[in-house]
């Protein structure tokens, strides 16, 4: 039995996965070629539900980058010039005062931080280690 929190983490990597895809077919329409690495959401909400370590691992890779980023772009946003933009899929929307970065940059970074913590938990990092020894033994 998978855990509820294990998932959630899987479904929120699915939705990135799908926008993704959707980002990159709205710019397939626009005449611009756009690869979203987000796309790999996908196949880690479908590795996570089957307690592979591979995709446990890819998944962390993601949310250290967001770990990262988030951080910076919060200092962007302090520091930032007007105007900054918005993307939705992968299309430039409309400018933003850059403090609104900061603004989201906030909710975005307790997620990923919400997210490694659940991938981590000594109780979640064994059910792959288990499953890892399982499939082995095969």
């Amino acid at each position: 039995m998978v855990p509820r929190a294990l998932r959630v983490v899987a479904l929120i990597h699915w939705a990135g996965g799908v926008l993704a895809a959707a980002g990159i077919v709205v710019n397939l329409f626009h005449d611009r070629l756009f690869l979203d690495l987000d796309l790999l959401g996908i196949p880690i909400y479908y590795g996570l539900l089957r307690l592979s370590s591979g995709w446990r691992t890819c998944a962390l890779v993601f949310l250290w980058g967001d770990l990262i980023a988030t951080p910076l772009m919060f200092l962007v946003g302090l520091v930032g010039k007007p105007p900054a933009f918005v993307l939705v899929l992968g299309v430039r929307l409309e400018s933003i005062s850059p403090v609104w970065m900061s603004v989201l940059a906030v909710p975005a970074f307790i997620l990923a931080l919400w997210q490694y913590r659940v991938l981590t938990r000594p109780e979640i990092r064994s059910l792959f280690t288990s499953a890892a020894r399982a499939e082995a033994s095969r």
